[in-house]
C-alpha cells in the first residue's frame, strides 16, 4: 500500500504522462471510469493541490494573509511536491516551510521568520491541555534554585524574529517572542531581555539558579517576582520540580606517590 501510494505521488509529480505510467505500473491504480491514465492523473493533481492549499492555510493564515492567495496556493503545491506530508494527519504538515522558503532564490529572511511564528501558533494551539500544578509552587519556598526548575506549559516556544515577522519597526534587532496558548487560541508577546533568557533557560530544563543566573546576565534588574506573578496569570507555568542534588564524587584511593607527598 505505501509503495503504491509513493508511487501515485511520483506520477502526480511527473510532468510527463509517459513517464508516470512506468512509475504506476506493477501498482493497483487504475484511472476513473471513462478517463485515460492522463486525465486520471491531472484529477488527482487537481485534489492534491487543493489539498496542499487547504491544509497549508489552516496551518500558516499569517503567511497566506501576506502573500495573497493565488502566490500562497502556488507555494502550497511547491512546497507539496519537495515536502509531502508523511502521515495521515495533515495537521503535522508544514513544519519544514520555513526552510523551504529560505532555499527559494529571493525569498526575504523576515517571510522564513513568519513561518516559524505561524508554525510556533499552530504548534500551541494543538498542544495537550494542561493545569497548572498550583501545590508543586510551595517548593519555591521550602527548595533552594538550584534543586528545583520551572516547567513550562506545553505548547510554548521563544522564538527570535526579524522585527517584520513581529509587525514591528524594521530598524530594530531581532526580538525575543513568546507564543503560548490561552483558552483555546494562540497568544504571543515580546519579552525584554531578562524574561528572555529565564524563559530560553527553562525551555533548556536548567535548574532554577543558573536560569536566574542567565537573566540577571542579561538584565542586571531583572525580577523574578514580577516576571513569576505574570507567568501565573498568562498561564506560561506548568510546575515547579524538585531535582535531585549533585553527588559528589567519592575520593578513590590514595596512591603511593600521594601518600608519600604528604609526609
Amino acid at each position: 500500500m505505501i509503495a503504491a501510494q509513493q508511487a501515485l505521488l511520483a506520477a502526480i509529480q511527473a510532468g510527463n504522462s509517459a513517464i508516470a505510467q512506468v512509475l504506476l505500473a506493477g501498482t493497483a491504480w487504475r484511472a476513473l471510469p471513462g478517463l485515460g491514465v492522463a486525465d486520471g492523473l491531472q484529477a488527482y493533481r487537481r485534489n492534491a493541490q487543493a489539498l496542499a492549499a487547504r491544509s497549508l492555510a489552516a496551518v500558516h493564515p499569517l503567511l497566506l494573509t501576506e502573500l495573497g492567495r493565488a502566490s500562497f496556493d502556488s507555494l502550497a503545491w511547491a512546497f507539496w511536491r519537495a515536502s509531502p506530508p508523511s502521515q495521515g494527519d495533515l495537521g503535522a504538515w508544514g513544519q519544514a516551510l520555513p526552510e523551504f522558503l529560505a532555499a527559494q532564490p529571493g525569498v526575504e529572511a523576515w517571510l522564513c521568520d513568519l513561518a516559524r511564528l505561524g508554525w510556533a501558533r499552530h504548534v500551541a494551539e494543538r498542544a495537550a491541555d494542561s493545569r497548572l500544578d498550583v501545590d508543586s509552587l510551595n517548593l519555591l519556598q521550602s527548595q533552594s534554585p538550584e534543586l528545583m526548575r520551572l516547567r513550562l506549559r506545553p505548547g510554548l516556544s521563544l522564538l527570535h524574529l526579524l522585527p517584520q515577522a513581529c509587525g514591528l519597526n524594521v530598524d530594530l534587532p531581532r526580538q525575543p517572542l513568546l507564543v503560548w496558548r490561552e483558552g483555546w487560541r494562540a497568544e504571543q508577546q515580546i519579552l525584554g531581555a531578562g524574561d528572555a533568557a529565564l524563559m530560553g533557560a527553562m525551555l533548556q530544563g536548567l535548574d532554577l539558579d543558573r536560569a536566574l543566573q542567565e537573566a540577571l546576565a542579561a538584565a542586571p534588574d531583572f525580577d523574578f517576582g514580577a516576571w513569576l506573578q505574570q507567568a501565573l496569570q498568562r498561564g506560561w507555568l506548568h510546575a515547579v520540580e524538585t531535582l535531585a542534588p549533585v553527588q559528589a564524587d567519592a575520593p578513590g584511593p590514595t596512591s603511593p606517590s600521594q601518600s608519600d607527598s604528604n609526609l
